[in-house]
């Protein structure tokens, strides 16, 4: 099965770079990915009237999950991590697989879906600001 969304690139404030370096976090992505993370997100941003799907078709998969984690002296929020497709509209050729990250914390913007990958995502395809992109939820 599988299900697609078309959002666009957006810059983001650099708090991906800052988590995915957490050593809880990056230990984790190593084992989801197979190899290192590019130290950083892209950011997708859907339209709003795709947010409410987008999250119901979530719960159709099952989702790879990083646990909260707490010390004594900080506390890390769980991510569910869902492998994807990430393609250019209109372009057949290019697309990369990586992963949707979906966080228990509940500030965090639910119209952005930030993705993950060895690579940087935004060179690698090319990817500038506003760029349509197909993100493709796969089992």
């Amino acid at each position: 099965m599988q299900v697609s969304f078309i959002g666009r690139v957006q810059s983001g404030s650099g708090t991906g770079k800052k988590y995915v370096a957490i050593d809880y976090f990056f230990q984790h992505f190593v084992m989801l990915l197979g190899q290192r993370p590019f130290l950083g997100t892209l950011n997708v941003h859907l339209k709003a009237r795709d947010v409410p799907q987008y999250y119901k078709s979530l719960k159709s998969f099952d989702p790879l999950v990083i646990p909260h984690f707490q010390s004594e002296s900080y506390e890390l929020w769980g991510i569910e991590c869902y492998f994807v497709t990430l393609g250019i509209k209109g372009s057949n050729v290019t697309s990369e697989e990586c992963l949707a990250l979906k966080f228990d914390q509940p500030e965090h913007p639910r119209n952005i879906v930030e993705l993950i990958s060895p690579f940087n995502l935004r060179v690698k395809l090319s990817l500038r600001d506003r760029q349509e992109v197909i993100l493709t939820l796969k089992t």
